[in-house]
């Protein structure tokens, strides 16, 4: 049709243009419609009225986009047809009544085809993929080169630590389904960890060493101290009076206190943090009694929560920091 002659297009209810003919769109008197199927596409079709976008679930031959996907084109265009994957009740049905055995609860009883109707939509369109997953695979294993070149790391949000694993150990990875579609995976390349340059590595050493001294000089003024002890008496105290410790924040008091306690010596210095020390306190105990075992019940579980927020999350702080600043680690996947 002549979209020029706008005599013909009173005659239509609107206008289809398919995926080819993306650049023809612009504004007409008629509601007009394209059909995408990724995002350029989507970005080119901007003046249609509607855009169809598809797949987003497997269908047969083609491996679905995801709701993922689906939800990001959706910020280009206000108006979004999803297709794709879509397959009739009697279909899914079928397929349950074959591989029902599959679908049972934590008792080992068989589910109902509405209680496992989710998880039986999912296998069957995996289904559909998977002859076209292994014939891709296969490609892949014989040179063919379609693939998409990627860099990630072993944390990534596309293939999973385990799966990246077996990329890193074989070389290649089989199909598997991850967020309804197949992935397989071809490593090209391992970068490994790799020396630092001279001036690089320079600041990084300068300040170990400076850290290094600072903790020494720290440890060695406690030791001092230690022989002379010149502070304020706290009265009796548990593990969980973190109020009580005058020059410490509640974190590090509670790091002090849990510390002594397991230690159990009279007389001792501790520095705090314990991943890259800052502080010095140095005590004496000077009187013991019981433990009140009601105040003790009440905190427990409080305290030992935070404890283990608190020393996790400090340690977790300096192990990124200190990987970030020496290595570079990155995988190439094909």
């Amino acid at each position: 049709m002549d979209l020029k002659n706008k005599n013909l297009l009173k005659y239509f209810d609107g206008i289809h243009f398919p995926s080819t003919k993306l650049d023809e769109i612009k504004k007409y008197d008629t509601l007009t419609i394209a059909s995408t199927h990724n995002i350029s596409e989507v970005k080119k079709a901007c003046a249609a009225d509607y855009i169809t976008f598809s797949p987003v679930f497997n269908s047969k031959g083609r491996i679905g986009l995801g709701i993922e996907k689906l939800n990001e084109i959706t910020k280009f265009h206000p108006n979004v047809l999803a297709l794709g994957g879509i397959v009739s009740e009697k279909e899914l049905k079928q397929f349950y009544n074959e591989n029902k055995n599959n679908y049972k609860n934590d008792k080992d009883e068989i589910l109902t085809y509405e209680e496992a109707k989710e998880r039986i939509k999912k296998d069957y369109l995996a289904k559909l993929t998977k002859k076209e997953a292994v014939l891709a695979y296969k490609k892949l294993k014989e040179g063919a080169q379609n693939y998409k070149l990627i860099t990630v790391t072993l944390n990534n949000n596309i293939i999973p630590v385990e799966k990246m694993k077996t990329l890193i150990q074989n070389g290649y990875l089989k199909p598997f389904v991850d967020k309804n579609e197949y992935i397989s995976a071809k490593l090209v390349e391992e970068i490994k960890p790799k020396p630092l340059p001279f001036e690089k590595a320079k600041t990084l050493a300068t300040k170990d060493l400076l850290n290094e001294k600072t903790l020494k000089a720290l440890e060695q003024s406690a030791k001092v101290a230690l022989n002379d002890i010149k502070g304020e008496k706290t009265g009796f105290i548990t593990k969980y009076d973190t109020n009580k410790i005058k020059g410490l924040t509640p974190e590090e008091a509670t790091e002090f206190l849990f510390t002594e306690f397991s230690l159990q010596k009279a007389k001792n210095y501790l520095l705090i943090p314990a991943i890259n020390p800052q502080k010095a306190v140095i005590y004496k105990i000077l009187e013991q009694k019981l433990l009140d075992k009601n105040k003790y019940e009440k905190n427990k579980r409080q305290i030992i929560t935070m404890t283990q927020t608190t020393l996790n999350a400090a340690m977790l702080e300096s192990l990124i920091k200190d990987l970030m600043a020496k290595y570079n680690i990155v995988t190439y996947v094909k």
